[in-house]
């Protein structure tokens, strides 16, 4: 019996946990499967669920999440598996803090959320990286955010670029998350009169994307990750550790 990757994990408690396995890269490499997975928050998961995901042989979870998201909706991650926490940015400012007029300017240029993500935080994001490498020494790595496609879509987008993948799969895979959760969007729109201007903010639309990877090719990748920390032996460590020939 032959048997298929699969690209989601069907789990009751998290939507959006899924394989970036099979990608085909610029030099004819693919990208390994059961090797890197990304996520929305665990925090719900049962020990059913958490089963599922050790069976997959994640032994490393990666939190993007802020200090105060990860205090408020803790994780609470098994044996064998090993937890770190990585925020990919200084701590998040309360939705409540922010005046309706801001807050409508930002969710209306997402894509200029993501370049300042990437921007202003180097540092953190090489930890991030870093910390995946020498998981990946162990088994798989599931790395995760709230919904799974912000600071998990921009962390997704940098590896793949690492690794090769083409932009139109990146996109591709960035758009999942909205397929994945759109009738749970809608039904919170709908529960949220005059909060339109936040829908923008919940989509995953190509063109955000695009426009991030235009500024990541910008760059120069390789030489930002060195800038804040990684070496030349991680990067590619990552590549051997994430590429396969078939």
């Amino acid at each position: 019996m032959s048997v298929y990757p699969i690209r989601r994990l069907r789990l009751q408690h998290a939507f959006n946990v899924r394989d970036l396995g099979g990608y085909e890269t610029r030099d004819g490499s693919y990208t390994r499967w059961n090797v890197l997975y990304r996520a929305d928050s665990l925090s719900g998961l049962d020990d059913k669920e958490w089963n599922i995901l050790k069976a997959a042989g994640i032994r490393t979870v990666i939190d993007l999440r802020s200090k105060s998201e990860a205090q408020e909706q803790p994780e609470q991650v098994p044996e064998p598996i090993r937890y770190y926490h990585c925020p990919l940015q200084e701590e998040q400012i309360s939705m409540g803090d922010i005046e309706a007029s801001a807050l409508a300017a930002f969710t209306q240029s997402l894509e200029e959320g993501y370049r300042l993500m990437v921007k202003n935080n180097g540092s953190l994001i090489a930890a991030a990286l870093r910390t995946l490498i020498r998981g990946l020494s162990q088994g798989a790595v599931l790395f995760h955010c709230t919904a799974g496609k912000d600071r998990t879509g921009t962390l997704a987008a940098l590896l793949l670029t690492c690794l090769g993948v083409s932009e139109e799969d990146i996109t591709a895979d960035y758009q999942i998350s909205y397929t994945l959760n759109h009738r749970g969007i809608n039904r919170m729109m709908e529960k949220m009169p005059g909060m339109e201007h936040m829908f923008p903010m919940l989509k995953s639309d190509p063109e955000t994307m695009t426009s991030l990877l235009k500024y990541i090719h910008e760059l120069d990748l390789n030489d930002y990750l060195l800038r804040n920390g990684l070496t030349m032996e991680e990067l590619d460590q990552l590549k051997k550790l994430c590429l396969t020939q078939r």
